[in-house]
């Protein structure tokens, strides 16, 4: 395998490409690459692509043209951008590009909607795009150490979501549609501790926030029910769409 790269770039091997069209998985991890040739198009075949642990600054546009894949592999390169064509890649299940050095993630992201793995930990994320919530099959969705502050509320079509790692990110609050997902039990891991939440121990995360997800219930139970109550006392039903919504509000929190 390891004189892989040198037949990809040397077109003239005609006959050693088309041998290689048949690969279905390419393990180029730890090789101290600087780049990818263009050529890598002709592996039409490939389904998984590791280039973990490498040097690769930028990717060939080619690489985008295999459609057949389902894994790929980046961890652990010095990517600074991902262009939109990431969504051609629709067939993608696991996406890993954490340990680069990424600024934002292209909204194309959501065009992957058979993602069941999206790693992108350790890079300098503020944001992850609204279309984040496309994809729906999501199972795990690593985001540890970046430097976000808050999270999309696209993020609550999740429901298939068993690991959410936001550790050392720059919170300084629970993102509210993570309280709205625990609230309604669809992650069972959770990881949040950062500089400014403070969790003495990572694994009950989940337990603390789905503990704030019901005291804030018991709060607005609290708000509601004492203005119901002036409306009661008043001996009259709800005399606009404002009292109703006072009721509606206090009955749904009472019984969820």
């Amino acid at each position: 395998m390891q004189g892989l790269t040198d037949w990809l770039k040397f077109n003239g091997r005609h006959c050693l490409l088309e041998g290689l069209k048949n690969i279905t998985k390419l393990d180029m991890a730890s090789r101290q690459l600087i780049s990818i040739p263009p050529t890598i198009s002709l592996l039409t075949n490939l389904t998984s692509l590791n280039f973990n642990n490498n040097e690769l600054s930028t990717l060939p546009m080619e690489i985008y043209n295999l459609t057949s894949l389902t894994n790929l592999e980046l961890n652990g390169n010095q990517l600074t951008t991902l262009p939109p064509e990431i969504g051609n890649l629709i067939n993608l299940k696991i996406l890993d590009i954490s340990r680069n050095q990424l600024e934002t993630i292209p909204s194309e992201i959501g065009k992957l909607t058979t993602l069941t793995e999206l790693g992108l930990y350790s890079n300098k994320l503020q944001e992850v795009p609204h279309e984040i919530g496309n994809l729906i099959n999501l199972t795990e969705l690593d985001l540890d150490s970046n430097n976000l502050l808050t999270l999309p509320h696209e993020m609550i079509n999740l429901t298939d979501l068993d690991g959410l790692d936001l550790d050392n990110n720059s919170w300084r609050r629970v993102p509210q549609v993570v309280l709205d997902l625990l609230n309604e039990n669809h992650i069972i891991g959770l990881y949040i501790d950062s500089e400014y939440i403070q969790i003495p121990n990572s694994h009950t995360s989940g337990n603390f926030c789905r503990f704030l997800c019901k005291l804030r219930r018991h709060m607005l139970a609290y708000v509601y029910y004492h203005k119901w109550r002036s409306i009661i006392i008043d001996k009259r039903g709800p005399k606009d769409d404002h009292e109703i919504y006072i009721l509606q509000r206090y009955l749904t929190i009472c019984s969820g």
